[in-house]
């Protein structure tokens, strides 16, 4: 269980700073949105992918 906590933590982060990177890029506001719910898309799969909802073959990070 603490290394699929910690396994979310670290994808969390990953897509924080792409997030994060992402929002530099100089974009009209509708394709904006649409990136907006991509990543909040793959937030949420990945969260779920984590704790074995679903499985969808994100790699993990962190084994112990």
């Amino acid at each position: 269980m603490f290394s699929n906590i910690v396994n979310a933590i670290i994808w969390m982060l990953i897509v924080g700073v792409a997030w994060y990177l992402v929002s530099f890029i100089p974009i009209p506001a509708p394709v904006g949105t649409i990136i907006t719910i991509l990543f909040l898309a793959l937030a949420v799969v990945v969260l779920l992918s984590s704790f074995g909802v679903i499985n969808v073959g994100v790699p993990r990070l962190y084994n112990k």
